[in-house]
Parts: C-alpha cells; structure tokens; sequence
C-alpha cells in the first residue's frame, strides 16, 4: 500500500502454495495449515523506488483471524546509504 494515499500498488507472484486475488491481495492455494509462507511482491514499474506498507490478514480459521498486521519492512541498501545514522 502506497503510505500517502493508502492506494494498493504492486502485484503479488504466484508462488507455490498460494493463489494470487485481483485486488492486489494473495492468499492460501490450498486447506493446509501453515507455519511460514514465502512470498514474493513486484513493485509497479512506474514506482520502482519508495516507501510501501504491508498490510496483512492472518486466518488461524474462519472464525479465528487477526486483521491489520502491518509488516515491518527494513530499508533497503539504497535507502540506508541515504540516512545518516540510525532510525
């Protein structure tokens, strides 16, 4: 999600065990439980710089959710090369 205008931004690749939505969503490609999944995000090409918030739902089951987990996501080489000293 775009910081600023909390527009969605980028798409989601298709990676095995998960199913890609159109509202620039991804989610579980099959009913097995999961303890981690890897996933894989490409910006849009005509913002390839930039902050960018992830914004998750977790579903431990259909009556059992925690919503509005945000992903802490550390700056990349270029952004720190940026900034003088810490955060």
């Amino acid at each position: 999600m775009d910081p600023d205008t909390h527009e969605r931004i980028g798409h989601w690749y298709k990676v095995k065990g998960t199913k890609t939505l159109p509202c620039s969503a991804i989610s579980h490609g099959d009913p097995l439980p999961k303890k981690r999944v890897i996933l894989l995000w490409k910006p849009p090409k005509d913002r390839p710089k930039g902050e960018v918030i992830f914004v998750a739902t977790v579903l431990q089951s259909y009556g059992n959710y925690y919503s509005g987990i945000v992903a802490g996501i550390p700056p990349s080489e270029e952004q720190e090369d940026e900034h003088e000293g810490p955060y």
